[in-house]
């Protein structure tokens, strides 16, 4: 069996380079708002460089939107695992404390690429983007399920309330302003677990 060719050193660093510039550019400018000529500016490199390493401008997105997926935490099992280690007889506190841990493990670029990937005509970025949210609601809605009084009645849908939640969530990160400070971003995520809850608190 023949041993994979090394990957030479400069085209290895042209690439990292690359791919930073992409991801920067993308998350901030989104798909159509980015071109080949700036993702090469701004990483030091021929457009022509671009080409031979991505073949296209869709082949570097995908690749870019793969790498951000990557390298983002595993946020579902890090919720699960979070769900896991708590006392669950303060089901309220838990849910909010682990979903505040997750929307702060969420860095913004990520999060900004992957909806442009979600709204994009290309149901392959699509399904990527999406199923790491999908992830999520699932861990929070059984979490939920396990949650509610079991005599409650009408049940909510978990599902949809879990959905909800992550949704609202991960779309603030996407469009707050840089320039809101700290204490104004926590606030506003109160605010949001806080609405959010009122809707559910009477079940669990």
């Amino acid at each position: 069996m023949k041993e994979p060719k090394a990957v030479p050193v400069k085209e290895s660093k042209a690439a990292a380079q690359i791919l930073e510039a992409a991801i920067e550019l993308f998350a901030d400018y989104g798909y159509f708002g980015t071109t080949i000529r700036d993702v090469a500016k701004k990483a030091d490199v021929t457009a022509m460089t671009i080409y031979r390493l991505y073949k296209s401008k869709d082949g570097l997105f995908e690749v870019t939107l793969n790498t951000v997926i990557k390298r983002s935490l595993d946020q579902a099992h890090f919720l699960l695992a979070v769900f896991n280690s708590k006392d669950k007889r303060d089901s309220q506190a838990l849910i909010t404390t682990a979903v505040r841990q997750w929307y702060d493990s969420l860095p913004q670029q990520p999060a900004r690429l992957m909806m442009y990937a979600y709204l994009s005509q290309e149901e392959k970025w699509r399904e990527l983007a999406y199923a790491r949210l999908e992830e999520i609601v699932a861990v929070l809605a059984g979490t939920l399920d396990e949650a509610i009084d079991k005599k409650a009645k009408p049940r909510p849908k978990t599902a949809v309330a879990a959905r909800t939640l992550v949704m609202a969530l991960f779309q603030f990160k996407i469009t707050q302003p840089k320039i809101k400070s700290a204490r104004e971003e926590r606030a506003a995520i109160e605010d949001i677990l806080n609405q959010w809850l009122l809707g559910v608190a009477h079940s669990i």
